[in-house]
């Protein structure tokens, strides 16, 4: 991911200051930038881990849950 990250093509930037035309260039590289360099994907990994999984059966397939009940 983080080579991926790094190698990112970059559309032109936006020629408004809103967002009506998607998401502001600098704002989306500053986003990838923390993906790249600073975001703990194992530790989150680690918590997601840690709670109790599931498997739920749906028509044509399944699909895995991760529930968490009577907790705030």
């Amino acid at each position: 991911m983080h080579r991926r990250l790094e190698h990112a093509r970059w559309p032109a930037p936006e020629t408004v200051e809103d967002w009506s035309q998607g998401v502001p260039l600098a704002r989306l590289q500053a986003l990838c930038s923390y993906w790249r360099d600073e975001y703990d994907w194992r530790r989150c990994e680690t918590a997601l881990n840690a709670l109790p999984q599931f498997t739920t059966w749906m028509k044509p397939a399944s699909t895995g849950r991760s529930l968490r009940c009577g907790e705030p």
